[in-house]
């Protein structure tokens, strides 16, 4: 069965709405109908009947996307069409958008917004705004939670969530969907199926109704900044992590492990130490555990991680310049000297076998 691409849900609903009352409850079919070919996605979800049924019916020698997705038909397919749907129409009963919605192999095009691509740490507030205002209409002053939405519309997800202020992990849970899925998601990168869509709304309209939260934009950021900043998306810190906080505990050092921190035009950034706390951040290291090497098969790996690295520092020290930036590589090789230059935001690098000259470090910059 090939799949039923539709790219804007909210239109698509009330084409299906005028198309059921032009046509008397999908029973009267005229020519002038077929004049726009969205109808006959309509239809399929109407009489729940497969693309491939339809182009047997009406004797396709192609498949039928090639007639939905065109901007008109020929006269000759749209009398083909007609005699079609008047056939399927005396043998099937109809199914409401919901039923129908379920029963056709579908397809979501997820519409090109500012948001898309992005997960909520890495959305403007301008951008998480948009979002927001695009939920309220989808969900009609967040009052109606039609269970096809995260299925068209994932993104809408970072909204629901964090008006409920739920963190991440702690909704992934409730959810009983795995982390990693879900953070696709809400970064638009994928979408649920059609009854993981259903059990996600079921539970978000139940917490709607229980909770009643207000459901302003203001809210929603205050309810987001509070999120970042005491969630935490990794349970077990590494190895390498351990040992740095051993030593940062041993010499009385105040510091935040995975705390959030926010970067240029609301950017929310999780390093892996901020030093003293998220409130006031003085320091921020980040510990990447690869083994730098000279070897030219590595050399790539090592400015590629270096810079990305770089560029979050970047992002971090435009709110303050007075930010101290430290990058702690695994193992005892220095990085090499082209890596070292191209680091500009990136104040000091020390490998592990520095951990106690990085420590002397600290304490003069907090003193």
């Amino acid at each position: 069965m090939s799949k039923l691409k539709i790219d804007n849900i909210k239109e698509f609903e009330k084409l299906y709405n005028q198309t059921k009352s032009v046509t008397k409850d999908f029973s009267v079919f005229r020519e002038n109908l077929f004049e726009n070919p969205k109808i006959i996605k309509v239809l399929r979800i109407a009489f729940g009947v497969s693309a491939k049924e339809i182009a047997k019916l009406s004797g396709l020698n192609t498949t039928l996307g090639q007639y939905e997705d065109r901007k008109s038909l020929s006269d000759w397919n749209t009398v083909r069409f007609t005699k079609t749907f008047d056939k399927i129409s005396k043998n099937r009963k109809t199914l409401n958008f919901e039923e129908g919605l379920e029963k056709i192999n579908l397809y979501p095009q997820i519409t090109e917004s500012a948001w898309k691509g992005k997960g909520c740490t890495k959305l403007s507030r301008e951008e998480l705004k948009s979002l927001h205002n695009h939920v309220y209409n989808l969900t009609d002053r967040f009052k109606k939670f039609p269970f096809y939405l995260p299925f068209f519309e994932p993104q809408s997800l970072i909204i629901l969530r964090v008006l409920l202020g739920i963190k991440l992990i702690e909704f992934c849970r409730m959810i009983e969907i795995h982390m990693d899925n879900y953070r696709g998601y809400e970064a638009g990168r994928k979408h649920p199926k059609m009854d993981k869509s259903r059990k996600i709304m079921k539970f978000i309209e139940q917490k709607f109704k229980t909770l009643k939260p207000d459901v302003s934009f203001k809210t929603f950021h205050k309810n987001l900044m509070t999120i970042l900043t005491t969630q935490s998306y990794i349970d077990t810190p590494t190895e390498q992590e351990n040992i740095i906080k051993k030593l940062l505990d041993e010499n009385n050092i105040p510091f935040k492990h995975h705390t959030r921190i926010i970067g240029y035009r609301g950017l929310v950034f999780n390093p892996d130490f901020v030093i003293p706390n998220e409130i006031n951040p003085k320091i921020i290291i980040e510990a990447k555990s690869y083994e730098l090497s000279s070897s030219k098969s590595k050399y790539y790996t090592q400015k590629l991680v270096t810079a990305y690295i770089d560029h979050k520092f970047a992002i971090i020290k435009m709110v303050n310049p007075k930010y101290t930036t430290i990058l702690v590589t695994g193992g005892s090789l220095k990085l090499t000297p082209i890596n070292k230059e191209s680091l500009l935001f990136t104040d000091k690098v020390f490998t592990m076998n520095e951990l106690d000259k990085m420590i002397k470090e600290i304490k003069c910059l907090i003193r």
